[in-house]
């Protein structure tokens, strides 16, 4: 299992000892804190990762500063050093910015930590978004909130740009797979059908016409989540 609260205390304990570091500006109860999630290599990666980050400032010690630019480097990937065009910039501004509003409104169990509009990995710009605790089991209303901030950077963009960009993909792709497991496997669907469906043969034990009403509680649950968001 990933480590709890407590182990991410001795694990950042540990792996700070190796190394110098401002006991008045790094915290390790706070560092277990917001780092929910994280395997006792990521914490190994992100003191490691700040301590070259302070060799490169010509610092003798690390302080906060490194510690988070370490998170956001292993987290968000490295920056890209390309020009955005100034349109690209606001269009990437309002995407992100849909994440980070509908997080911060609908979405209570998580905080938002970084928004970028600096192209990083793959990305255009990145709203970092880390749970504020452990959750084990993710309820319905969890699920929602899931898609509802994917879904935040579509409708910004509609209502800001009027129209929108292909930034959406990966969104659109993490929205749906919520939803169809929700109607597909795990009976959140409107129309009541309740089973896990993925456990079957589809094409001998499924009758089209129950594909169709599964499909359409998919796009309901999508469709109900944007019109929130929008609003």
């Amino acid at each position: 299992d990933k480590p709890s609260l407590e182990d991410r205390q001795k694990l950042f304990a540990y792996y700070l000892k190796e190394v110098q570091y401002d006991a008045n500006s790094v915290k390790i109860d706070r560092l277990a804190r917001i780092t929910v999630g994280n395997t006792p290599a990521d914490i190994a990666n992100i003191v490691r990762e700040a301590a070259l980050i302070s060799v490169r400032n010509k610092k003798t010690v690390i302080s906060m500063k490194e510690i988070d630019d370490a998170r956001e480097r292993i987290a968000l990937g490295i920056k890209r050093r390309i020009k955005v065009r100034e349109e690209e910039k606001w269009q990437i501004a309002y995407h992100e910015a849909g994440h980070a509003i509908i997080t911060y409104l609908l979405v209570p169990t998580q905080d938002v930590f970084k928004i970028t509009i600096t192209p990083r990995g793959h990305t255009g710009g990145a709203t970092w978004t880390p749970e504020r605790e452990e959750i084990f089991i993710r309820d319905k209303n969890k699920l929602l909130g899931e898609i509802k901030t994917c879904l935040g950077s579509y409708a910004a963009e509609k209502i800001k740009l009027e129209t929108t960009t292909a930034g959406v993909d990966m969104d659109f792709q993490e929205a749906m797979y919520i939803a169809h497991n929700m109607v597909w496997r795990w009976g959140m669907g409107k129309s009541g059908i309740i089973g896990n469906f993925h456990a079957l043969d589809t094409s001998k034990f499924i009758s089209e016409e129950t594909k169709g009403r599964l499909d359409n509680d998919v796009q309901d649950i999508l469709n109900t989540c944007l019109k929130e968001v929008r609003e």
